[in-house]
């Protein structure tokens, strides 16, 4: 999404008539220029846009799915009522740390496997 919004089609190197500015990868980049100024320039319309864009993580964590009115009897549970369970209140900063995160994934798989093989009572 932030590349739509970068107009980058003059930078890059002149290959066969053709300006490849960049190469994606899973999460590398490589950007490609004819002199470092326009290196920097790219650089920099890079971060600005990145800053720009909202993270997808933040809004899907911070989701509120009802529109105002609350139904009859008990509430609707969020996704970060699962979230504290299982990491605690401060389960977005941990979140930060890949490892820690990567343990609390599994823990919280292994809970949800378990509370499924559970017989449900009548």
């Amino acid at each position: 999404m932030i590349f739509r919004n970068l107009n980058w089609t003059k930078n890059g190197l002149n290959i066969n008539g053709e300006n490849p500015n960049h190469l994606r990868f899973a999460d590398d980049l490589i950007l490609f220029s004819e002199d470092a100024r326009t290196l920097e320039i790219m650089l920099q319309q890079l971060s600005d846009e990145r800053v720009k864009a909202e993270k997808w993580s933040r809004l899907v964590t911070e989701w509120y799915p009802r529109d105002g009115k609350r139904s009859r009897g008990r509430p609707n549970k969020r996704w970060e009522d699962d979230l504290r369970k299982i990491a605690g209140s401060v389960w977005s900063r941990l979140a930060r740390d890949r490892d820690k995160w990567k343990s609390l994934e599994e823990a919280f798989v292994d809970r949800q496997a378990v509370q499924q093989k559970q017989p449900v009572a009548e």
